[in-house]
């Protein structure tokens, strides 16, 4: 179990535990679940109870062959359950209150909160045991966020991808519309001065991060006189215009403000190289690893070298260089998607893992770190599925994720090796904001996403999370067109 997830309550840490083991394995024996809980037949039943009521409309059924499985509404995913779980935490309640707000002294939080004041101050310092190791903590006097501003800011962007289906509205309903249009025209130019086409995903991405980190600047207000960076001479001009916005918008002054730098160089690497000229700038020694990674993939499981090499070597390296802490908080994606896909691939699996743990032991600690290489392996390497599985033929429906580029072109092959000659896939993805395409038009009778509660009028549209499970195989190959 993570960390983060220590600071929830014990039943709270059942009910993840409960979740991700009948997800795994799409069903599971009550004994079997019982045994992996280390909980008596009676808790467990409680504990479904529990889960059934906090999850609705996501429920916990048993099926014809007695097995206990997840019963998940074809417009949710299996993330909504922890999404319900950051709600009704009062610790992540408590974290979020003092994300961008350093006005609450314990009484005034305990107000908000409706808990005593001993209460509170019992929750933050189980809440600062486990985030010592993340680098920050509580502070109070007032209430406040203290210590490494890069893993702060990783935090925050991780618990609103989690604890919000839309977290854009929730933004939009928070923040000066002029702030949300400001981030909106960052992530425009991007891709223009990139001279690349604009994608859903990364444009979702890149909007959060940059409210979270505008808004923690916004609050961190110490600045030094010593000056820390050297004035970039290619984009001098657009830097200057880039500050006066930000003046302007978020009321940042960032000349001389000390966590501004790490923003501003982050950005340098996301915004403003062509990725060419990005992949030559990094580590040497990270890009002779990656390589020898990829090549030691390619031997072990006798398939072809990736046509995307270097996009892929790009990505890699990205990962290695922008890592600023856990990719979640409570729901590892990547954990999952590996999991289940070593279901389906075993010895894939197990090859990719052993080959990542061997060649960057010497850089890298943790699992989730291992995990997210694994799923940049899998996704974003070209038709890897099709070099482990021979080519079959393809045919229809539509894919809109806001998870990447690659793994939606993953799950399209995997779709068309499941399902020969039923669907024509379209992969989605050039526009920036879901209202601004009308999906009725689209000549697509299926919608397949990851985006909860997507209504597309005289459409059919189906949820699914990152990878492909037994559920979504069973309305697949049962689908018939209804509109």
């Amino acid at each position: 179990m993570s960390a983060l997830k220590s600071i929830l309550s014990l039943t709270d840490q059942l009910l993840i535990k409960l979740i991700e083991n009948i997800e795994i394995h799409d069903q599971i024996s009550f004994k079997n679940l019982q045994r992996i809980l280390s909980i008596d037949s009676k808790t467990l039943r409680q504990l479904i109870n529990k889960g059934n009521q906090l999850f609705y409309p996501i429920q916990i059924n048993r099926n014809t062959e007695n097995k206990l499985v997840l019963s998940i509404p074809n417009n949710h995913t299996v993330k909504f359950c922890y999404s319900m779980i950051l709600k009704n935490s009062l610790v992540f309640n408590i974290l979020e209150s003092i994300f961008f707000n350093e006005n609450y002294s314990i009484l005034t939080l305990s107000q908000k909160l409706f808990i005593s004041e001993s209460t509170l101050r019992r929750a933050i310092h189980k809440i600062n045991s486990v985030l010592v190791a993340q680098d920050f903590e509580i502070q109070t006097s007032p209430l406040k966020i203290r210590g490494n501003e890069t893993r702060i800011c990783n935090f925050i962007i991780y618990y609103y991808a989690e604890r919000y289906s839309d977290y854009h509205q929730y933004f939009e309903e928070k923040f000066n519309p002029s702030k949300i249009a400001f981030v909106d025209h960052l992530v425009k130019l991007h891709f223009k001065m990139t001279h690349t086409k604009i994608n859903y995903p990364d444009s979702e991405k890149a909007k959060l991060w940059l409210l979270v980190a505008f808004e923690r600047i916004k609050l961190r207000k110490e600045t030094t006189s010593k000056r820390r960076h050297n004035t970039e001479k290619t984009y001098n001009s657009f830097l200057n215009n880039f500050y006066m916005e930000l003046k302007r918008n978020f009321n940042i002054e960032v000349r001389g403000n000390l966590y501004f730098l790490f923003v501003r160089q982050v950005y340098k690497k996301t915004f403003l190289n062509s990725k060419r000229k990005h992949l030559l700038n990094y580590d040497y020694s990270d890009r002779t690893l990656c390589l020898e990674l990829l090549s030691n993939i390619q031997n072990d499981l006798s398939i072809t070298a990736p046509n995307n090499k270097e996009q892929l070597l790009e990505v890699l390296l990205t990962s290695l260089d922008l890592q600023y802490g856990p990719t979640f908080v409570l729901f590892d994606k990547y954990e999952l998607f590996i999991k289940q896909f070593n279901i389906e691939y075993p010895e894939v699996t197990t090859t990719i893992l052993n080959k990542i743990e061997q060649i960057f032991k010497p850089i890298i600690h943790e699992q989730y770190q291992i995990y997210n290489i694994a799923y940049i392996i899998i996704t974003h390497w070209e038709n890897l599925i099709l070099s482990i599985n021979p080519k079959k033929f393809r045919i229809k429906l539509a894919l809109v994720f806001n998870s990447d580029i690659e793994h939606m072109n993953f799950l399209k092959i995997l779709i068309e090796e499941e399902f020969p000659r039923r669907f024509d896939i379209q992969i989605i993805t050039e526009f920036s904001n879901l209202n601004e395409l009308d999906f009725s038009r689209l000549p697509y009778s299926l919608f397949i996403t990851n985006i909860e509660n997507l209504t597309i009028k005289n459409k059919d549209v189906y949820c699914m999370d990152f990878f492909l499970t037994k559920k979504d195989r069973d309305f697949l190959s049962k689908y018939t067109v209804t509109h």
